[in-house]
């Protein structure tokens, strides 16, 4: 799935993508923030799924562990 995704995006370059950024009018703090708050979306998004996978395991973990200890 991950191949495709990249297979599907055009190769472009860094310096090509900077150039036609600042030629549409862009600046280039507007273009750092986009991808900062994106980083930020997804490391949000790590570590409320992360915490929420520790916290279905620990109940699981209290659910099983009564019936480990009665045999």
């Amino acid at each position: 799935m991950f191949r495709l995704q990249m297979s599907s995006i055009p190769d472009r370059s860094p310096e090509l993508l900077l150039s036609s950024r600042s030629n549409s009018g862009e600046s280039s703090d507007e273009s750092v923030s986009d991808s900062f708050s994106a980083d930020l979306f997804l490391d949000t998004t790590f570590v409320v799924t992360f915490f929420s996978s520790v916290c279905f395991l620990y109940s699981a973990l209290v659910r099983i562990e009564p019936c480990i200890l009665m045999r």
